[in-house]
Order: C-alpha cells, then structure tokens, then sequence
C-alpha cells in the first residue's frame, strides 16, 4: 500500500465529518431557522447545557439533539446553540421572548414544545424541566 494512503484516510474522514454537518444543518432548516431569527447576545439569567431535544418545522420530522444543545434563556429571548463537533459551520440562533409560547406536545419521551414564530411555525420539544426552567427565565424581571 503506498504512504499516501494513509495521509489521504484522515482527509477523507475530515471531508466526510464537515459534509455530513453541512447537509444536517441544511436540510433539518436550522440554516433557515437562522436566517429568520440571526445570533444576537442576551442577558441569559438560566444557562442549560447538554438539553435534549427535538427542533422541527410544523408538520415535519424534526432533527433530533440528544444532550448536545446548549440554551440560554433570559427576559431578552431564548439562545440556542448547536454542537460544534456536529454542525461545524452552523452559527446561533436568538429568538425574542414574545414569539415563544410553551404547550403540551402530549408525546411521551418530548411532553413539552416550545412553538416559535409569529405563527408558530417552529417547534422545539423539551423535557418538562428543561421547559420549565426556561419559560421561567423568560419570565423573569430584568
């Protein structure tokens, strides 16, 4: 076997690693979820780390984060942060507080769903701390 294969297998995994996090972040919507609500900084008062949970389009399958999400919630709206070592080229997503609304989702393993948007377009479902806690947040005095 000649010595460039062996510079050329890491290459391709790296290759393979960043297409696969660029095809996730552009066909699970999180590219366009992005574009609609851009990164913005907050005063996060509730900082969870590692959530589960589902993000998808209303009436769509979701892309599911299983504790890799890293979410900030405050008065100003909630952050929401994907993995680095997933989707690599994916940036934060910011969305105001007054366009998240928390319901049951009636699912067993995501009880609870955030919708999003003016017309509740987004969905994210949570556990019911992890919902709890940050509706909680949004809630909170400045």
């Amino acid at each position: 076997m000649p010595l460039w294969t062996f510079f050329l297998l890491p290459l391709g995994f790296v290759a393979i690693w960043l297409a696969t996090g660029f095809f996730l972040a552009h066909f699970s919507g999180w590219n366009s979820l992005a574009e609609t609500y851009p990164d913005r900084p907050i005063a996060a008062h509730k900082r969870l780390d590692w959530v589960s949970a589902v993000i998808r389009r209303q009436g769509r399958r979701g892309l599911r984060f299983q504790k890799s999400l890293a979410m900030e919630a405050g008065p100003d709206g909630m952050r929401i942060k994907p993995p680095r070592f997933l989707m690599p080229f994916a940036s934060a997503v910011t969305v105001p507080g007054a366009e998240i609304e928390a319901a049951e989702s009636g699912k067993l393993i995501y009880p609870m769903v955030l919708n999003i948007g003016r017309d509740q377009d987004w969905q994210i479902g949570l556990r019911r701390g992890s919902c709890d806690a940050i509706m909680s947040a949004l809630k909170s005095a400045a």
